[in-house]
C-alpha cells in the first residue's frame, strides 16, 4: 500500500500545473454538480421523475457538446477533460438506470401517486340494518 501511495504522490508532483489545475477544476465541477442535483435525486412521483429526466437530458446534451470541443484543447488538458467526461457519462448512466427503476416501480403501483400523496384509506363497508 505504501508503494502505491508514494507512486501516486510522485506522479502527482511530476504532472504539469495545467493538468493539476484541470483535475482540480474537474473535481470541483463534479462536487458542484452532485450538490445541485442531490435534491432531485430520489424522486418517486410522476412529476419528480419528469423533472429528473429533463435534468438528465440537459446534462447529456452538455456532455455531448463538450466532447466536440475536447479535441481542440491542448494535450494535457484534453486528456483530463476526456477522463472527466467519461466519468460524468458513467455517472449519468447510473442515474438513468435509477430513473428507469423508479419509473418501473411507479407504473407497477409501488411508488407514490401523481400528487405525491398516498391513496385514501378504504372505508369500512356499511352495515346492513337487521329487522
Amino acid at each position: 500500500m505504501q508503494k502505491i501511495v508514494s507512486f501516486s504522490a510522485k506522479t502527482w508532483r511530476e504532472t504539469s500545473p495545467q493538468l493539476r489545475a484541470a483535475t482540480g477544476a474537474s473535481i470541483l465541477f463534479l462536487g458542484v454538480l452532485a450538490f445541485t442535483s442531490l435534491p432531485s435525486g430520489c424522486a418517486t412521483t410522476k412529476s419528480g421523475l419528469a423533472q429528473e429526466q429533463r435534468i438528465y437530458q440537459a446534462a447529456t446534451n452538455v456532455v455531448a457538446d463538450a466532447r466536440q470541443v475536447v479535441p481542440y484543447l491542448p494535450a494535457p488538458v484534453s486528456s483530463a477533460a476526456e477522463t472527466f467526461l467519461a466519468i460524468v457519462s458513467g455517472l449519468l448512466t447510473l442515474w438513468n438506470a435509477h430513473q428507469q427503476i423508479a419509473i418501473r416501480k411507479l407504473k407497477n403501483g409501488n411508488g407514490t401517486s401523481t400528487a405525491g400523496l398516498s391513496p385514501p384509506a378504504a372505508q369500512p363497508a356499511p352495515t346492513q340494518p337487521t329487522s
